[in-house]
């Protein structure tokens, strides 16, 4: 019989895992799950635009929240961003993804990330910090499988 111990150590794992997983799925606007070389290949991609934005102070003009390759919420400006609230049907192994799109080239880059399976999910707001210096508030209720309430803001940094 397992231990305490090798469960908690279990647990960790799966958990490492999964947001291995939900990365994967995150970089793959259409919400595919990307391995191997793909995966590699993606991770660098994201890394090589964000580093540009921050290099150049380079502005986005547009932040949005998906849901694999489903936008959820959007906005040209990120501090108009003041409150998005809706119910909305999820997957929720896809988790929530906060993307930005910049000005010149039209990428798209994952700013930040949010599990939804697997995570207890009691409707206070957590102040998630973007890679890219902002924050944003999320706020998510889970009202059965698939449904959500998702609350969304972006705030001072």
């Amino acid at each position: 019989m397992a231990s305490d111990a090798d469960l908690s150590d279990f647990k960790r794992m799966e958990r490492e895992l999964r947001m291995k997983f939900r990365l994967a799925r995150g970089l793959d606007s259409q919400g595919r799950l990307l391995e191997g070389k793909m995966l590699t290949q993606a991770i660098a991609e994201n890394e090589r635009r964000l580093a540009s934005w921050k290099k150049e102070s380079e502005a986005f003009n547009l932040i949005a929240l998906y849901n694999g390759s489903r936008q959820i919420a959007s906005c040209g400006s990120f501090f108009d961003f003041g409150r998005h609230e809706s119910i909305n049907e999820l997957d929720p192994q896809a988790g929530l993804q906060i993307r930005g799109i910049n000005r010149s080239e039209e990428e798209d880059v994952l700013l930040g990330s949010y599990a939804l399976d697997g995570v207890r999910h009691d409707g206070e707001e957590q102040v998630l910090p973007l890679r890219n210096g902002y924050t944003v508030g999320l706020r998510v209720t889970r009202l059965d499988e698939k449904k959500f309430v998702i609350g969304f803001r972006c705030v001072m940094s």
